[in-house]
């Protein structure tokens, strides 16, 4: 691979079957991306944010109920 090129392949994360039909305003820069793009073609920024980790839900969830139970016991 040459210094002064990328391969944009292995850079992309775009799937190559997107549909063009329906363009949404992208939420940064406001130009028109394909409804189902994750990235924007022309800022480069993510429109689709991730979902946290499952697990940081739950360790959030038995933390509460922990905290409850010490609650009423104490009462």
């Amino acid at each position: 691979m040459d210094q002064g090129h990328f391969d944009y392949k292995v850079v992309s994360e775009e799937s190559d079957d997107l549909d063009f039909g329906k363009l949404v305003p992208c939420p940064h820069c406001k130009k028109p991306i394909p409804q189902d793009a994750t990235m924007c073609l022309y800022c480069g920024k993510e429109t689709v944010y991730r979902q946290k980790n499952p697990w940081f839900m739950v360790i959030v969830v038995i933390t509460i109920i922990a905290f409850l139970f010490l609650i009423i016991k104490s009462i």
